[in-house]
């Protein structure tokens, strides 16, 4: 899973950077990037999942931020989800995709 986020803080000396989703849950999602961040920093994310699922400017909490080399891999609990079952959809859609992409044995 390779999904481009936008990040946004108000907190950061960089106020907006872009990472990559590298796992994603109905709680958060875990992400690397090259912008600095803390735990227990508020952030807001933009993401597009598969077949267009959109997430705009939702609110998480850090918690968990681990710097290796030039990247800091992340994990974002979210505060306030509009849609969650959206969310829901996406994950299923998401899923399917990815089983369809994995190489049969």
């Amino acid at each position: 899973m390779n999904i481009p986020v936008l990040l946004r803080s108000k907190s950061s000396r960089i106020s907006d950077g872009w990472g990559i989703i590298r796992d994603i849950s109905l709680g958060g999602i875990g992400f690397e990037t090259r912008m600095p961040i803390k735990e227990g920093q508020t952030i807001h994310v933009s993401f597009t999942l598969a077949d267009n699922f959109s997430f705009a400017n939702t609110k998480g909490t850090i918690r968990r931020a681990i710097r290796e080399g030039i990247y800091y891999v992340c994990g974002i609990e979210f505060d306030l989800l509009v849609d969650r079952e959206h969310l829901q959809d996406a994950l299923v859609v998401l899923s399917e995709i990815e089983a369809k992409e994995k190489p049969q044995q």
